[in-house]
């Protein structure tokens, strides 16, 4: 995809860091109950939206895409923590090289951005 190649990788990072954000924030929403969250944040349904976008955005990618961003990003609690080594040479089956990774990593992050525009 030519469009997805004209991003610097300063504006690669800084796009990346946003959908991180965007991920801890379905988390959020995704850890607690209904009820604290509508006490805490915005309304149930505002928070379902939201949630329902992340999850429809990452459909969209491809398959290797999906599998990156769920084992990296969703699937776990602790993503913080997860070392991206550890899914391309763990999880990956088989695994795959760290420039691979880096690849698919970017493909999909700026595709969520595309995807998800100004969530």
């Amino acid at each position: 995809m030519e469009l997805l190649n004209k991003y610097s990788a300063a504006e690669v990072k800084a796009i990346r860091k946003q959908i991180e954000n965007l991920i801890e924030r379905y988390h959020l929403y995704k850890l607690l109950d209904y009820e604290s969250r509508e006490f805490i944040f915005e309304s149930s349904e505002e928070m379902k939206r939201f949630c329902d976008a992340i999850d429809k955005a990452v459909s969209q990618l491809t398959t290797k895409e999906q599998f990156l961003i769920k084992k990296r990003y969703l699937d776990c609690l602790d993503y913080e923590y997860v070392k991206d080594y550890q899914i391309y040479s763990e999880v990956f089956k088989p695994p795959i090289s760290s420039v691979t990774y880096n690849k698919i990593r970017r493909n999909a992050i700026l595709k969520l951005a595309l995807y998800l525009g100004d969530l």
